[in-house]
């Protein structure tokens, strides 16, 4: 609506291949495969755990767009990233982690008499 409003040229000798190409892979590969699979892990994993899966996906574009787009990622990119993927382990380990590092002391340990 907006293009229509301020512009509504539609110059496609201007187009690129890459870019029609981007487009028809984001409509492939983000929308139909990304569905299958979402609805997929739904039917085996908790909704609590999936829905997760949108904290992590900028993650992984960012790592995608460097390694096939050769995007720079800046230090302040990669330290956001880690706080993703960080927060992201404590919420599926946490209460492993928290069993494993901290036992309580039993009430015979506290008093040795």
């Amino acid at each position: 609506m907006a293009w229509l409003i301020f512009d509504g040229n539609l110059a496609i000798e201007t187009w690129q291949s890459r870019s029609i190409l981007a487009v028809v892979y984001l409509g492939v590969f983000g929308s139909l495969l990304g569905f299958i699979a979402y609805f997929y892990v739904l039917q085996h994993l908790a909704p609590s755990t999936v829905a997760l899966v949108t904290l992590i996906t900028p993650v992984f574009a960012m790592l995608l767009g460097a390694q096939l787009n050769n995007e720079t990622l800046s230090p302040s990119l990669i330290l956001g990233a880690g706080f993703v993927l960080s927060g992201l382990a404590l919420y599926q380990f946490g209460q492993r982690l928290l069993k494993l590092f901290w036992q309580p002391k039993s009430a015979n340990s506290a008093n040795p008499s």
